[in-house]
Order: C-alpha cells, then structure tokens, then sequence
C-alpha cells in the first residue's frame, strides 16, 4: 500500500506509547516495520493531543464537519 505525501494524512490522537507504530510516526520516521514489512511513510503525519482517543461517534462527527472541504476518505483505527 502506498499513500502519496500531499493527498493523505495521518492524524494520531491522544498519547503514544515509546516503542509503539503511532510514536515512531510522531516522531517522524521515513519508514515503518508492519506485519515484517517495511512500509515508506508518504503521508503527511500530525499529532493533535485536544481530541481525546477515546471520543465517540457523535465527537467524531461533530469534529469532521468542521472541515471547509471534507475528507474524500476518514479511517479511524482504535486499539
């Protein structure tokens, strides 16, 4: 899979642990381990810590309808 730097954004929400994929993001590594792959990071990575991991569907909504312009696509992994 490969995502392309100004077309996709990896928005991290909340604390990442030292040693886990979210913090290696953060900290703006070029390249990650997944499932024995190493996988080229072109995306765009931002952290925000106001929005809490654990907000539920209606806090996730009402957060996306700010956008002036809406996301084509929004995965949302939790765990």
């Amino acid at each position: 899979m490969v995502f392309r730097g100004a077309e996709n954004t990896v928005l991290i929400t909340g604390y990442q642990a030292q040693g886990t994929l979210g913090r290696k993001l953060v900290e703006g590594a070029s390249s990650v381990r997944i499932f024995g792959d190493d996988i080229q990071v072109n995306a765009h990575v931002r952290s925000i810590g106001g929005f809490s991991a654990h907000a539920d569907q209606k806090a996730i909504l009402n957060w996306l309808s700010g956008f002036a312009i809406a996301p084509k696509k929004t995965l949302i992994v939790h765990g």
